[in-house]
């Protein structure tokens, strides 16, 4: 959180709106026959307050609602939804000569390009990111830090008060986690090294889970505009009565053409990896996604993978892909980008439960077009499209998909 010399109130109040409007076909069963298309508003309103008494100790709440209107299919009922508590903590720079700050209570929580550690309630989807958290940063000397945080995710909302509650759920099953990461950042390089330990408690037919995961991540910038970004993770432990032993790549080549093209604000290429399980092999192979079932890669797909069997929502695993993307500046107000995933899987998938299953590996052909609009520096907005045609992980009658939002978003 910063705070600007000229504030001259300990306290802060800040409103947004957000209004999505989101459509889709087949995202879910790639399957027209099912008629299986949805459409619905979203309306997010987040109220926050934040109470600084001391240059050292701020205090921070957040309070949220996401009202959902099912349009497609007619029929459903005004929804209002739940009020809750989005964040609720306490910051207390601890000490001067050493920087050192601690962070506790309902937070958000990312870390480095959100490979591990970005979203602690994927089943609200973007309602809220939020952990339960203790946290604790340190600056070590110039350039060099420590992160450690603790976290814990119950099934549902059990720590604060919810009004109007629908005792909605929030993860599978209660996860808990414990981290440590350090970074360094020097000129034009960047280096961290994390690792985290996740425990995740059998519940409702999902197995016991213990997790502990190696990852590193490095930032070359070797000449002007271009930065060289990967990062390697490996991951050993149980799940259920089965050893664990997966492994995730992550690579990206992002170069900022302003300065030859001036049209286009950025172009990179690159390409990611997570294993996925063999089911002849008494080890548990596939990646787990610790706390990261986010759409880091796609907004729309992250539903059909909760589709597979077994699978669930933003379950980023037995995935690989090539991708390039290209962003373009048309106005000051209006940005466009371009994207295109080739989907791989490193397993065949294993079908069941009437899923148009294949035999073979390429999950198919994603694309993306993206439209940024910034009416002023209190409201933007953006326009998205993303196309799947699916490639033989799927059957040959599997269908692609579409899938449109536009979204509206007021910060005060």
């Amino acid at each position: 959180m910063t705070w600007g010399a000229d504030q001259p109130s300990p306290w802060r109040v800040g409103f947004s709106e957000r209004l999505r409007y989101v459509t889709w076909d087949n995202v879910e069963t790639l399957d027209k026959g099912q008629n299986g298309g949805q459409a619905g508003l979203f309306l997010r309103t987040r109220l926050s307050l934040n109470w600084r008494p001391s240059a050292r100790l701020d205090f921070g709440l957040r309070l949220a609602n996401e009202i959902r209107q099912v349009l497609v299919p007619s029929g459903n009922r005004f929804d209002l939804n739940e009020f809750f508590i989005d964040n609720l903590y306490i910051h207390w720079r601890i000490s001067d000569r050493l920087p050192l700050d601690l962070t506790l209570g309902r937070q958000d929580v990312f870390l480095g390009q959100g490979l591990l550690l970005a979203e602690g309630t994927p089943l609200d989807e973007t309602r809220s990111v939020y952990f339960n958290a203790l946290r604790l940063d340190i600056s070590l000397a110039r350039n060099q830090y420590l992160t450690g945080f603790m976290c814990f995710q119950p099934e549902k909302d059990e720590f604060l008060p919810v009004v109007n509650s629908l005792n909605r759920q929030l993860v599978e099953q209660p996860e808990a986690g414990l981290g440590l990461s350090y970074s360094w950042k020097g000129d034009g390089q960047e280096a961290e090294g994390t690792l985290i330990y996740k425990k995740a408690y059998p519940s409702a037919g999902w197995p016991r889970l213990s997790c502990l995961t190696f990852d590193g991540r490095g930032l070359l910038k070797p000449l002007e505009g271009l930065a060289l970004e990967g990062e390697a993770a490996l991951q050993v432990g149980q799940r259920g009565g089965s050893s664990l032993a997966a492994w995730g790549l992550d690579f990206e080549s992002r170069w900022t053409a302003a300065p030859v093209l001036p049209i286009i604000k950025q172009a990179a290429v690159g390409a990611f990896l997570l294993s996925g399980d063999n089911p002849e092999s008494r080890r548990w192979e596939g990646w787990l996604p610790l706390f990261s079932r986010w759409p880091k890669w796609s907004e729309s797909y992250i539903f059909t993978l909760a589709a597979e069997p077994g699978g669930r929502l933003a379950e980023w695993t037995n995935i690989a892909s090539a991708f390039a993307r290209v962003d373009f500046e048309l106005t000051k107000q209006l940005d466009l980008g371009l994207s295109f995933h080739r989907l791989m899987a490193p397993e065949p998938s294993s079908g069941g439960g009437g899923w148009p299953a294949g035999n073979g590996r390429v999950r198919g052909s994603l694309w993306a077009v993206r439209l940024e609009f910034k009416f002023s520096e209190r409201l933007a907005g953006h326009l998205l499209y993303e196309g799947f045609r699916p490639g033989s992980y799927y059957s040959r009658e599997a269908d692609g998909y579409s899938f449109l939002r536009f979204e509206l978003q007021l910060m005060l």
